[in-house]
Order: structure tokens, then sequence, then C-alpha cells
């Protein structure tokens, strides 16, 4: 069984806030929320406390700039994708490359997964933010099912909306399952997914 990597102790020079919200992102994938304090974030830079709180006043402040951080990522992301002569198919294949890729990564947690784990601990605003960034992924999910059932090339049960809460909550489950199994199970799971809704 591997073991988890530990974070390692960033050079602190060059920009720092953005050096914060990296360390902050990883350590809530692997702690959780509560699991982490601005010690050991500034630890890790090699900086003091203070600096930390000079860019992020309080850890609700950190916290919703991480999630606003996620769904700036998730817009360019999908205009990427939008900008692309894409059908359906491809976009969904474009949809699970995000899992297979992140999965290769060394953290191997997804952030909106980490935000649902923790979502009852998180604070408010993080939390308003926190439903924000997953309702943005479902409204595009949601998008990409329908036009592909429109243009035949899927098939399957119910609402586009209820079609993405489902794929959205098997997928991000997988990635727990893979790392206590491995990847194969992401795998076998695309495929199985792949066969809800593709004609």
């Amino acid at each position: 069984m591997k073991k988890t990597k530990e974070i390692k102790t960033m050079n602190p020079t060059g920009n720092t806030k953005q050096k914060i919200l990296d360390i902050a992102e990883s350590l809530l994938g692997k702690r959780g929320f509560n699991g982490f304090s601005y010690k050991h974030i500034s630890s890790l830079l090699g900086i003091k406390n203070a600096a930390v709180h000079y860019y992020y006043p309080t850890k609700s402040d950190l916290g919703v700039e991480l999630t606003l951080r996620a769904r700036n990522r998730l817009e360019n992301w999908t205009t990427d994708i939008e900008s692309k002569d894409l059908d359906p198919s491809q976009k969904m294949e474009a949809f699970f490359d995000f899992y297979e890729d992140f999965l290769e990564s060394e953290d191997r947690t997804l952030f909106t997964s980490a935000l649902e784990a923790n979502f009852n601990i998180l604070p408010e605003e993080m939390q308003q933010e926190a439903r924000m960034l997953v309702f943005s992924y479902l409204s595009w999910l949601e998008k990409v099912l329908r036009q592909g059932r429109e243009e035949g090339l899927f098939s399957f049960e119910g609402t586009a909306l209820e079609q993405a809460h489902m794929i959205w909550a098997i997928m991000n489950g997988t990635m727990y399952l893979a790392q206590i199994i491995d990847r194969t199970c992401l795998d076998t799971t695309m495929k199985q997914v792949r066969a809800m809704f593709e004609k």
C-alpha cells in the first residue's frame, strides 16, 4: 500500500498568497477543514503566522478565497471545453479525463469532495460558495447531458439534472474508493456510468 505523500516545505519567494492557497487546499483535502491551522501553513512556507493573517485575516476568509479560486478554475475549464468543436460525448469524455488526471496527481483528493465531506463544519460564507461551486459543475453537466439526449447520442431515464446528480455522486464517491483499492475502480466505474446514458 502506498504511503500518503507529505506536503513539502515550499520556497517562500514569489507569489506568497498563491502558495498559501495551494498549501491550504492540499491540507483541506488531507486533514479536513478543522484539521489544519495557520501554523501548519506558515511552517510549510517558512514564514510567520502574521504573514498568513495579512492576506487572510480569518480562516473563513481563506476558505472563501479557496472556493472562489476553484470556481474560477471551473469557469476556465468549461470555457475551454465549450470553445472546442466537441459533441456531447466528447465533452463527457473530457469530464471523465478530469477525474483520471486528478487521480494521478499528488494530492488525489478533489477539492469539491473535500468540501462535501466537511460541509457541516465549514463557515457559513464558505458553505455558500461551496454550494455555488457544486451547482456550477452540475449545471454544466446537466447542459451536456440534455444536449446529448436532444441530439440522439444519449438515452437515460428522468431529467438531465437528475442524471447529472447521479453521475456526480458516483464519480466523486469513486475517487475515495480508488484510494483505498486502486485506480481500476475508476476505470470500471466510468465504464458503467457511460452505459447509463450512452446509446
